[in-house]
């Protein structure tokens, strides 16, 4: 069958690819922790299971309205007031099929063939292949690792912006809590990228998957709560990663009523034709009952992080940054390649039963980089890194 060059030509996913070189050891009899994935560990909290089965069995179950339910719209619009200080409305808000879905609506909503969207690095794996999908080109921005590491000031940040916006860049892509470096990005760097969006007339498409998800005295901020850049910006969320609800495949888009209104009744319902109903019953649940279940989850993905960065930090060669959220940490294994690739690097680590993401799916200047996903168990985690001090001794 002849099939579409474009579609052919995409890259498969780095995950997939060690994904199956971790079944080969598996199959092997080795045991396998599986830090590559980005996977929380918990189950959905019971009450949400529980009201998506009696919408089910009171007839929800016929086509849904193509923006989403109004219920849900209007308990979103609440949140969204509340607890991201973004003065929306129903008319601002469209339900989606996930954050990918409402990423790739969102930027085939957007762009134009040949528009140029900024992304910054390290950028989470997917997204320069949904700009792609939407006719869209990239062009990259180190931020978040100068970010952590503390050289870049917002002055140095908009003089980079400055730098690297072409007269073709459309859109900039910003991603907090940041995967996979685990930035959370400050309310200053945050309102110097709105300075320069209203400066050169940029649409700010702002990734916030990870809200929920943020460690110490670190604070999540939504770039659209800045006066004037709700006008200007397509805000991603998710219930994903926030609920424990990854499977169920459920978001939504908060932007300007223009957009809000071509997404769903064009990109919605050619893609979807709307969202499951029954899964939005579950959505209000969670909004309303599920503020107890988001700590608890937190806190459990914190104290993994603290006790997983400690043991990491321990293995010889081996450098990263303390993750301010999200539940990964990106490390810094270029003195362990010995002039191998990294993907000699995971097979070894294989050997030993621990999977990782490469680093270049990031980006290509992070080719001695990998990310471990702590959405595991704490045993997990300890033992994978234990295995790594045993492979190449400690710092102690």
């Amino acid at each position: 069958m002849k099939l579409s060059k474009k579609i052919s030509q995409i890259e498969a996913s780095d995950l997939a690819k060690v994904s199956r070189m971790a079944k080969e050891y598996e199959a092997r009899g080795i045991k396998v922790i599986h830090l590559e994935r980005g996977e929380p560990d918990f189950d959905m909290p019971r009450f949400i299971a529980e009201s998506i089965y009696r919408a089910m069995l009171d007839g929800k179950t016929h086509y849904p309205p193509l923006q989403g339910e109004k219920t849900l719209l209007e308990a979103l619009a609440e949140k969204v007031r509340k607890k991201n200080g973004i003065e929306a409305g129903v008319e601002n808000i469209a339900i989606v099929l996930g954050g990918m879905h409402g990423l790739y609506v969102a930027l085939r909503t957007i762009l134009d063939p040949g528009d140029e969207v900024l992304v910054f690095t390290p950028y989470w794996l997917s997204i320069s292949k949904l700009i792609g999908l939407a006719d869209g080109s990239c062009s990259f921005m180190p931020f978040y690792i100068p970010l952590m590491e503390g050289w870049l000031s917002e002055t140095d940040f908009e003089k980079q912006l400055d730098e690297t916006i072409t007269p073709r860049t459309r859109v900039i892509y910003v991603n907090t809590p940041n995967n996979p470096s685990g930035a959370v990005v400050p309310r200053s760097y945050l309102e110097a990228l709105a300075r320069k969006a209203v400066e050169r007339d940029l649409i700010v498409l702002s990734d916030e998957a990870y809200e929920d998800i943020v460690f110490d005295n670190h604070r999540h901020f939504s770039i659209s709560s800045i006066p004037g850049m709700l006008d200007r910006t397509v805000t991603c969320f998710a219930f994903s990663k926030s609920y424990a609800m990854t499977g169920l495949r459920l978001g939504y888009l908060v932007g300007p009523k223009d957009f809000i209104q071509l997404a769903w009744s064009r990109m919605i319902l050619y893609t979807t034709n709307g969202i499951p109903a029954p899964i939005q019953v579950g959505a209000v649940a969670a909004l309303r009952q599920g503020d107890k279940d988001i700590e608890r989850m937190r806190r459990a993905y914190e104290e993994r992080r603290d006790i997983f960065v400690q043991e990491l930090r321990k293995v010889k060669g081996l450098r990263t940054l303390m993750p301010q959220g999200a539940f990964y940490v990106f490390a810094d294994v270029s003195a362990l390649l010995n002039g191998g690739s990294i993907y000699d690097l995971i097979r070894d680590w294989l050997e030993v039963g621990v999977a990782v993401a490469p680093g270049m799916a990031f980006g290509a200047e992070y080719a001695g980089w990998v990310r471990f996903s702590t959405a595991s168990s704490m045993e997990e985690l300890v033992t994978a890194a234990r295995a790594l001090q045993k492979r190449y001794g400690t710092n102690i």
